[in-house]
C-alpha cells in the first residue's frame, strides 16, 4: 500500500553511517602473475588506503598492514601510488612519502611481509614525493615522477631508482634522468628497456589544456639521450600513453575536438590515428596520477586489439578495437567505470559502478561477441541489503542555458511504498562538482540516494566547462569561471521547476572546491535558492592564486582569462568574499583543517562576512581532514548537519530528531 508523507521526511534506510560504510572507495586495479590488485580506501581506518590481492580460488589478501597507507601526494591530489610487477608490490607510504615494495607472492592473511623502502630518508618527511611509476622488464629499475619541496621551491622530475633495499640512502639509488619541464606523468619504459615515454607541460598549461608526449633513449646507466616530441603542445592535450608488446605506444590526443586513441612508431616515426569519435572520447582529466582508459588485450602472448573506456555524454561504455580495426561494444551494467587491467586471457579487471548497486572490482570476457554477459565480480564496495525500490535512476536532461544546451542527471524522489502528499512538490538539492574540469556520473552514489530516499529530488549538474562532452563544452569555462557554472546551475534548476518537477520555492545548492564557489556564486547573484552548503570551497581567488599548490598555481590564469595580478579586477570581481553583502540567504559552510588545496582561512573568511550582516549560518571545521572528508565520523557528521540544515531552509522535519549542531548561528 502506498502511504503519502511529505516530502524530506521520509524515514529512510539508507542511513549516514551507510553512505560511509557502503562507501569503502576502491581504487585503480591492475593485473599480475594471474592475480587482481586493486585498492581500497576504507573510512573505518581513517580513510588509509590498503592494496589487495586475489589469485584464482582464493580469498582476498591485504599486502600491507597498518599503519602503512597507499597515498602519496604529488600535486596535492596524488594518485598513482602503488603499481606491481612479478613478484612486488611497489607503494608510497603516505606519512613520509618513500617508495616501498613488499613481496606479493606468498603473502596470505596470516603472512604479511614487511615492505621494505626504495627510497632515501628525506630531510624533513613529505618533502621528496614519489608516484606513477613502472618497473623495467628485468626487474633492476624503477622510473617514476619524484616532486622535490625545497624552502619554497617545489621541482618536479623523473627518476630512476635501483630496485634493491641495499644502500638504500647512497648517492646512486636514485637519479634524475628528466627535469626542466614544471610537470612530467606517465613515465613508461618499453618492454626491452631502450626506449621511455612520458608526458610533460609547463605553466600555465593544465594536463586537458596542452601537454607533450615525450620519447627518449634510455642508456644502461640509466641516462636518457635523443629527448624529443612525438606530439602535442600547449592547445592539444595527451593522456594515457602506454606501450605495446610490438614497441608501438598508443595515446589518447583531443587534437580532433574529442580524445581518440592513436598509435606512434618509434621505428617509422608515424603516428595513426585508431579511432574516429566526434561524439564521444577516450578520456578524461588527468587531475590524478595513474589515469588510465585504455589497455592492450592479449591471449597468451598474442595481442587481439585494445580495451577502451568510451565517455559518451558523462557515461562510460567499454569497448573493443580489434586487430582489424573495428569497434565493438561491450554490454555491462555500469555507466561509471573508473580504472581498467587487463590480463592475458583476453580479459579486462574493472573498477566500475553500476546505477543500481555499489562499487564493483570485476573480469569482464572481451572476447567472443559483443553481447557477452560474461562479467565475473572480484569485489563488491559493501553488500547493499537496502531494497531496490529506495533506489532514484538517474535521468539525463539537457535544457537551455542561455543560447546553449547544459546537462544533468536528474534524480527523483524514490521511496518504497511512499510518496508525497497531494498537490505537493518535492524539494530539490542542486549539486555542482569540483574540478571545476571533471563531471558527474551515473553510477550508484548513496550519497546522492541519502537525499532522494528522504522525498528530496536531487539534480547532479554537468555545467558548461565539465568533461565528458568534447573539448569545446569542455573550454566553455576558459575564462567563465563563476560565469557559466553559475548559469547552468540555475538553469537547471528552474527547468525542472518549470517543468513541474520540483517547488521552485523550495531549492538549496551544495558544492564542494570549486563547486563551492559556484554555489556562493549562485547564492550572490540568483535568488532562485533558499540556502546553500559549500564544502570547502574556494571564496577569495587573489589568496587562491598566492596560496595554493603548484599544480594548480596557474589554473586561474584559464579560469579567469589571465594571470594575477594583472588581472587582477576579474579576481576580484568573481570572488565571493567581496561580494558577501550580496548574500541573502543561510549558508553552511564544512571545511577540513588540514586542506592545502582550498586553505581554511578561506572558508572563515566567507563566514565571518556572513556573521557581520546577520545571516544565519554554521561553520564547521573538521579536524584531521584535508581535501574531501575520509573519516567515517566525520563524513556521518557533515551529512546530519546538512540534513538539519536543509530542513530548516525548505520547512521540513526530518526523521529521527536530528538536533542542530552547535556551531549553528542565527536558526
Amino acid at each position: 500500500m502506498i502511504a503519502t508523507q511529505p516530502f524530506g521526511t521520509w524515514d529512510s534506510p539508507i542511513s549516514a553511517q551507510m553512505v560511509t560504510t557502503a562507501g569503502v572507495r576502491l581504487g585503480n586495479v591492475a593485473y599480475a602473475q594471474g592475480a587482481a590488485f586493486w585498492a581500497e580506501a576504507r573510512p573505518s581506518e581513517d580513510g588509509r588506503v590498503i592494496i589487495v590481492k586475489r589469485a584464482p580460488g582464493q580469498q582476498p589478501v591485504d599486502l600491507i598492514g597498518a599503519p602503512f597507507h597507499a597515498r602519496n601526494c604529488v600535486h596535492e591530489y596524488g594518485g598513482g601510488s602503488w603499481w606491481v610487477d612479478s613478484h612486488y608490490l611497489y607503494f608510497v607510504h603516505w606519512d613520509d612519502q618513500r617508495l616501498y615494495r613488499v613481496s606479493h607472492i606468498t603473502a596470505s592473511a596470516a603472512n604479511h611481509h614487511k615492505p621494505e623502502p626504495l627510497t632515501p630518508v628525506p630531510g624533513k618527511p613529505q618533502t621528496l614525493r614519489y608516484a606513477d611509476g613502472c618497473v623495467s622488464a628485468d626487474g633492476a629499475t624503477i622510473v617514476c615522477v619524484r616532486e622535490r619541496h625545497e624552502a619554497e621551491e617545489v621541482h618536479n622530475e623523473l627518476v630512476a631508482i635501483s630496485n634493491t633495499v641495499d644502500n638504500v640512502d647512497a648517492e646512486t639509488q636514485v637519479k634524475v634522468i628528466v627535469s626542466g619541464s614544471d610537470f612530467y606523468s606517465t613515465p613508461r619504459l618499453c618492454s626491452d628497456g631502450l626506449y621511455i615515454s612520458w608526458i610533460q607541460w609547463s605553466h600555465p598549461q593544465m594536463p586537458w589544456d596542452g601537454t607533450q608526449l615525450m620519447l627518449a633513449d634510455l642508456q644502461s646507466d640509466r641516462s636518457t639521450k635523443n629527448i624529443r616530441v612525438i606530439t602535442g603542445g600547449t592547445s592539444t592535450a595527451i593522456m594515457g600513453a602506454m606501450w605495446t608488446r610490438d614497441k608501438q605506444v598508443i595515446f589518447a590526443s583531443d587534437e580532433s575536438g574529442w580524445w581518440n586513441v592513436y598509435r606512434y612508431s618509434p621505428a617509422s616515426n608515424d603516428i595513426k590515428r585508431l579511432t574516429m569519435f566526434d561524439d564521444r572520447e577516450v578520456g578524461t582529466p588527468a587531475w590524478v596520477f595513474g589515469t588510465q582508459r585504455f589497455v592492450e588485450l592479449c591471449v597468451g602472448e598474442s595481442a587481439s586489439g585494445l580495451a577502451m573506456l568510451v565517455t559518451h555524454e558523462a557515461r562510460d561504455q567499454l569497448q573493443v578495437l580489434n586487430q582489424s580495426g573495428d569497434i565493438s561494444v561491450i554490454n555491462t551494467p555500469f555507466s561509471a567505470i573508473g580504472s581498467i587491467a587487463a590480463d592475458e586471457q583476453g580479459r579486462v579487471l574493472l573498477q566500475a559502478e553500476p546505477e543500481d548497486a555499489g562499487a564493483c572490482i570485476v573480469l569482464v570476457d572481451c572476447q567472443g561477441t559483443a553481447t557477452t554477459d560474461q562479467i565475473i565480480e572480484i569485489k563488491q564496495s559493501e553488500p547493499l541489503t537496502v531494497n531496490p525500490a529506495w533506489f532514484s535512476a538517474p535521468m539525463a536532461i539537457s535544457f537551455s542555458s542561455g543560447d546553449r544546451q547544459a546537462h544533468a542527471f536528474f534524480y527523483p524522489p524514490a521511496g518504497h511504498e511512499l510518496e508525497g502528499e497531494k498537490n505537493e512538490l518535492p524539494p530539490l538539492v542542486v549539486m555542482g562538482h569540483g574540478g571545476p574540469t571533471s563531471h558527474a556520473t551515473a553510477g550508484l552514489k548513496l550519497s546522492i540516494q541519502y537525499w532522494t530516499s528522504r522525498g528530496v529530488a536531487v539534480v547532479d549538474v554537468n555545467y558548461g566547462g565539465s568533461s565528458g562532452f568534447g573539448r569545446d563544452y569542455r573550454r566553455l569555462l576558459n575564462g567563465e569561471w563563476g560565469v557559466v557554472d553559475v548559469q547552468d546551475c540555475v538553469a537547471a534548476a528552474q527547468y525542472l521547476a518549470d517543468s513541474g518537477y520540483v517547488d521552485a520555492k523550495r531549492m538549496v545548492i551544495r558544492g564542494g572546491s570549486a563547486g563551492g564557489l559556484t554555489v556562493l556564486r549562485v547564492l550572490q547573484t540568483s535568488e532562485t535558492f533558499a540556502g546553500g552548503t559549500s564544502l570547502y570551497g574556494v571564496t577569495d581567488l587573489e589568496m587562491l592564486a598566492g596560496d595554493t599548490h603548484k599544480f594548480e598555481s596557474r589554473y586561474l590564469d584559464g579560469l579567469l582569462g589571465g594571470s594575477y595580478p594583472e588581472h587582477k579586477a576579474i579576481y576580484v570581481q568573481r570572488s565571493p568574499i567581496h561580494h558577501a553583502d550580496q548574500l541573502s540567504c543561510p549558508i553552511l559552510v564544512l571545511q577540513g583543517d588540514e586542506d592545502k588545496v582550498v586553505p581554511p582561512n578561506q572558508s572563515a573568511a566567507i563566514v565571518d562576512a556572513a556573521a557581520k550582516k546577520g545571516l544565519p549560518h554554521a561553520y564547521v571545521l573538521f579536524a584531521g581532514e584535508q581535501h574531501g572528508f575520509r573519516k567515517t565520523e566525520n563524513i556521518i557528521r557533515a551529512l546530519q548537519i546538512e540534513l538539519w540544515f536543509y530542513g530548516r531552509v525548505l520547512a521540513f522535519e526530518p526523521a529521527n530528531n536530528i538536533s542542530a549542531p552547535s556551531e549553528a548561528i542565527g536558526f
